[in-house]
C-alpha cells in the first residue's frame, strides 16, 4: 500500500482533467486524508460549489443534512450521477461514520458509476452499480444513502457511440434454428446461454442492434417477459404462422408457474394478457384447441404455454371422505407443498374426483387429497 500522503490519482487523471489529487491513507484510518477532506477542503472550494459539511456526529453519512446548498437524489430517483457529484454511504457496525466518494463519471450502458475516494481503497478508485438509479455499493457493507449534486456543476457524462449501434424496435417472433451460437448478456460479450440449450424454442425479438462487426443481434424475451439475451440473427428464423387444431384433453397446471394466460397464443399479433398461470396452480383444466406449443382452455378463458402444464388422468369418480388426518393441498403432495385444509373437517362429505395423479385425487372445490382418505 502506498505511504500516507502519497498521490494515488493526480488531478488531471479524473473529472475530465479538472480534479484534485486523491491521496493515500497509508493504511491509517485516522489519517488527515479522510474521505470528507477530498470534497470539503479541496475539490468543492476549487470548483466554487457549495460547501460540504458533515452534520450529526461529523461522519460522512450526515453530509446531506449539513450541506443544504447541495441537491439530494435518493436511490430510485431516476437521477444519473454526473462528474463531481458526491455519493454518500450509510455507516455500519465497522464504520459508524459512513463514507463519501466523488463521481468521476457514469456509464449508463454498463450500469456503472466510476468514482474516486480517500481513506478506503488502495488505488483511490471505486465503482457502484447504477442499476436504474437504485445505486448500490460493491458489497452489503457499502449501502448508498443518496447522491448530492452542486447546482453550479455543469459537467456532463462522456457520450460515446456504442459499437452495437442504436436500438431498433422489432416485435416479431423468432425460432432458434441453429446450434453453436451464444446468447450474450452484454455487448462486452459476456456469455449468458447457448442455442444448444434453446434450439427450436420461439421467443419475441422485441428489438435488434446492427453491430459494427457486421452482424445483427436480436434482443430476445420469453412470454413471461424474461430477457434471454442478445442473439446473432443468423441463428434464428422468423417464426411460422401457427396452425390451429381442435383437441379434447385435460392437464394440470404444475407448481412452477410463471406464464401468462392470453387472448391468443402468446406472440400472435393482437394477443393480450388476461391472467397469470400462478393463480391456477394445481387446477385440472380442459383443453379444446392447440396452436403449436399453446393450448386454449375454456376454464382459463385463454391460451397458455404447454410448459405450464403437466399430464393428469381425467376421471369422474364419486367418493366419500372417510379418514381424517390427511392434508388438502393445492397440488399433489410433495415436500413443502402449501396446506389448504385437512380431511378431519370433511368426514362423511361426498365429493367428485375429476383428476388423478399418482395416489392423489383432485376435488375441484377442495384441492388434492391422498387416496387413503377415501
Amino acid at each position: 500500500m502506498a505511504v500516507e500522503g502519497s498521490v494515488l490519482i493526480s488531478g488531471n487523471q479524473w473529472l475530465q482533467g479538472k480534479g484534485v489529487p486523491v491521496y493515500s491513507n497509508g493504511g491509517n484510518y485516522g489519517t488527515f486524508y479522510q474521505c470528507v477532506e477530498l470534497p470539503q477542503q479541496r475539490l468543492y472550494p476549487k470548483m466554487g460549489w457549495p460547501r460540504v459539511y458533515a452534520a450529526g456526529n461529523g461522519g460522512a453519512q450526515y453530509i446531506p443534512e449539513g450541506s443544504p446548498g447541495l441537491i439530494r437524489y435518493n436511490p430510485g430517483s431516476k437521477y444519473i450521477p454526473v462528474p463531481g457529484d458526491l455519493i454518500i454511504e450509510y455507516g455500519n457496525d465497522w464504520n459508524p461514520y459512513g463514507h463519501v466518494s466523488v463521481v468521476d463519471y457514469t456509464d449508463v450502458d454498463k450500469g456503472i458509476i466510476y468514482a474516486v475516494e480517500q481513506n478506503a481503497s488502495a488505488n483511490g478508485r471505486v465503482t457502484y452499480a447504477h442499476n436504474g438509479s437504485n445505486y448500490k455499493g460493491l458489497s452489503v457493507s457499502r449501502s448508498v444513502k443518496c447522491v448530492l449534486h452542486a447546482p453550479g456543476n455543469n459537467l456532463k457524462n462522456p457520450v460515446k457511440k456504442p459499437s452495437q449501434g442504436s436500438y431498433i424496435a422489432f416485435g416479431k417472433y423468432v425460432t432458434i434454428t441453429k446450434k453453436g451460437y451464444n446468447l450474450w448478456s452484454s455487448f462486452d460479450w459476456v456469455k449468458k446461454d447457448t442455442t444448444d440449450k434453446l434450439f427450436n424454442e420461439t421467443y419475441i425479438a422485441k428489438g435488434y442492434y446492427n453491430h459494427s462487426n457486421g452482424s445483427r443481434y436480436y434482443s430476445l424475451c420469453d412470454e413471461a417477459n424474461g430477457w434471454k439475451g442478445y442473439l446473432n440473427a443468423e441463428a434464428a428464423s422468423i417464426a411460422k404462422e401457427r396452425n390451429f387444431s381442435e383437441i379434447q384433453e385435460y392437464k394440470m397446471l404444475h407448481k412452477d408457474q410463471k406464464y401468462s394466460i392470453d387472448t391468443l397464443p402468446w406472440g400472435m399479433i393482437g394477443y393480450v394478457k388476461v391472467a397469470n398461470s400462478k393463480d391456477y396452480m394445481g387446477k385440472v383444466i380442459k383443453l379444446t384447441q392447440q396452436a403449436g406449443p399453446y393450448y386454449y382452455s375454456p376454464d382459463l378463458k385463454g391460451w397458455i404455454d404447454n410448459k405450464a402444464l403437466d399430464t393428469v388422468e381425467k376421471i369422474n369418480q364419486a367418493l366419500t371422505i372417510k379418514n381424517s388426518g390427511y392434508q388438502i393441498n393445492p397440488l399433489p403432495w410433495y415436500q413443502g407443498v402449501p396446506v389448504s385444509g385437512n380431511t378431519k373437517d370433511h368426514i362423511g362429505k361426498k365429493v367428485t374426483a375429476t383428476g388423478k395423479k399418482g395416489g392423489y385425487y383432485y376435488i375441484s372445490n377442495l384441492g388434492w387429497i391422498d387416496h387413503r382418505a377415501f
